[in-house]
């Protein structure tokens, strides 16, 4: 029976998720994420150290990635009716009016759930963490197929999920960002805001004059005492219910675009994952704001049968935070859906086709360089001997220097001699040269902790007959980092 395993990448933890191919899960492991928060730097820095923790067995076997929320944006766009031909053109141009900076400067993808409708959604990333991003995946050796945003997953799931139920919103809430998902079966909307819970954290570190990371503390500890019927800081309790009041606003604006789009306007249920979603203060005010609305925690739209039975209950917990995240993954992955979206740049669609097809390649490089090498010697040895064969004929022809015959055919295979040694030094020179720069290109690489040759060819030197210079092509990656010396001007050499 295969597994599939899928990898959440989050604001504070990594988790992973097996599940089998009748989509039921059956192993889930949470790591944590050490950062002081502030920039993507500290996090990827971060999130590389966490990699390391992660057994590499599980690593090798990961389909799919997810990257945190609070670096993919989405916006729903209306493309024209245009010819098939103009479609990229169209859409490349409502890219530019919709996000900032030159169009380069970003990783997108644009997505439609019906090939009928004219509206449009595009996810995206910034360029330079996309690439940092898939440069640690690569280098800790996470062997995935897909880059996919975690609010598609949430569509999928929650599409499959609503059919013949009406309208359904599913809400997740995280630390940097809550996501919106709404679907009806036919018609789907979704929407990233960078509003979570990392807003409490602020209002109790304020109020209580601490670091943002004690305020975090303080917030999970009162939370969990709240959730077990205890009584938590009434303070934390206050800024849980500021937070259902700002959080109905930014769902009042998600389902106000949806219904002037599908000219409805009734929500029949509300589902709510994420840490908050079973948090009592909060719940109330949301049903309080929302009262002919049916609202639930997701977590009691998930059978018990889509979980082994031999899963341990803290693996449920893991697993049934972020659920309908997995259970979109399981759909997309089982049914071969490949209307997932990936967020790969095109330099990275290059390194992963080479990571895929490594060991192949190399040996082939190696075999080229054998045979390279075999050919030079042979090389060697046949000018050696055309050079004796040429002092011979030369005797000769000095020998028969009275026979005119005899000389001029003397002069003409010594010419056709001289023309072969001529041909062939232009095209190989000696085994000494070719050793003498596969040794200078070992020197310059073997220091570098990741590198690899792409690609190596060499040119025709018939078109080149007045130079003495051997044209080749080496294509080297090198990854540039703090933590090995710069060798580019020694492989450019």
């Amino acid at each position: 029976m295969k597994d599939y395993i899928v990898m959440r990448c989050g604001t504070y933890n990594v988790t992973i998720v097996t599940f089998n191919n009748r989509g039921i899960f059956v192993d889930a492991s949470t790591y944590p994420i050490h950062h002081q928060g502030g920039d993507d730097v500290k996090w990827l820095n971060a999130f590389s150290s966490t990699l390391d923790q992660i057994p590499k067995i599980l690593r090798n076997k990961v389909s799919l990635v997810t990257p945190p929320n609070s670096n993919v944006f989405t916006k729903y766009i209306t493309l024209p009716d245009v010819e098939k031909s103009k479609f990229n053109e169209a859409l490349q141009f409502e890219f530019c009016r919709n996000f900032p900076g030159e169009i380069t400067d970003w990783v997108w993808e644009a997505y439609k759930f019906k090939k009928e409708d004219a509206g449009t959604f595009i996810l995206a990333m910034q360029s330079g963490f996309a690439e940092r991003l898939l440069d640690i995946l690569l280098r800790k050796d996470v062997k995935f197929s897909y880059l996919c945003p975690e609010i598609l997953l949430m569509q999928t799931a929650i599409k499959n999920h609503s059919k013949g139920d009406g309208n359904i919103v599913l809400t997740h809430i995280g630390s940097g960002t809550t996501l919106f998902s709404i679907s009806n079966g036919d018609s789907q909307y979704m929407r990233i805001v960078p509003f979570a819970t990392e807003w409490i954290d602020e209002q109790i570190a304020n109020s209580q004059k601490v670091p943002i990371e004690d305020a975090r503390n303080i917030r999970q500890q009162q939370l969990q005492k709240i959730n077990n019927d205890s009584n938590g800081a009434s303070f934390v309790k206050y800024y849980v219910r500021q937070f259902g009041q700002k959080f109905q606003q930014e769902l009042k604006r998600s389902e106000l675009f949806f219904y002037r789009t599908i000219n409805q306007s009734k929500t029949s249920k509300i589902l709510m994952s994420g840490v908050l979603s079973t948090v009592h203060d909060f719940s109330e005010v949301i049903q309080e704001l929302n009262p002919e609305v049916t609202i639930e925690p997701a977590t009691q739209s998930v059978p018990n049968s889509t979980f082994h039975e031999l899963l341990s209950e803290d693996k449920r917990a893991t697993i049934l935070q972020n659920v309908f995240t997995f259970i979109g993954a399981a759909h997309a992955l089982i049914n071969n859906d490949y209307r997932v979206l990936n967020l790969f740049s095109e330099s990275f669609k290059h390194q992963i086709s080479f990571q895929r097809r490594h060991p192949s390649y190399m040996a082939a490089m190696i075999i080229v360089i054998f045979a390279t090498i075999l050919g030079l010697k042979l090389t060697k040895q046949k000018i050696v001997f055309l050079i004796s064969k040429k002092s011979a004929t030369e005797a000769k022809l000095r020998e028969a220097i009275i026979d005119v015959q005899k000389y001029n055919e003397t002069i003409s295979t010594e010419k056709r001699i001289r023309e072969s040694i001529k041909q062939i030094k232009s095209m190989l020179y000696s085994q000494d040269d070719w050793l003498e720069f596969f040794n200078h290109l070992q020197e310059s690489i073997k220091s570098l902790k990741y590198a690899w040759i792409d690609s190596f060819s060499w040119h025709d030197l018939s078109q080149d007959k007045n130079s003495n210079t051997a044209h080749m092509t080496v294509k080297i990656f090198v990854e540039q980092g703090t933590n090995q010396p710069d060798y580019s001007d020694d492989i450019q050499n």
